[in-house]
């Protein structure tokens, strides 16, 4: 059966859109895009929308992160 539900999703997969920006998928499932509030340069929030490319970018932009961290911490 595949996922097509948000809620089908894992609770803390869900949990860490939320924690990004509340965001939850958009109505319209052929734009494959996800929609959450973040702050602009000004520190004023704003609509911010992430396609499944955008997300798979930023997953590995975070690993890279996450290897850093970790390589500067064994140093």
């Amino acid at each position: 059966m595949e996922a097509t539900e948000w809620e089908d999703l894992d609770k803390n997969t869900r949990d860490a859109m939320k924690e990004l920006g509340c965001f939850t998928p958009t109505a319209n499932v052929r734009d494959r895009q996800v929609k959450g509030y973040m702050l602009d340069e000004d520190g004023d929030g704003c609509k911010v929308y992430w396609d499944s490319g955008d997300l798979r970018t930023i997953a590995a932009q975070m690993i890279e992160v996450a290897d850093w961290l970790d390589k500067r911490a064994s140093v």
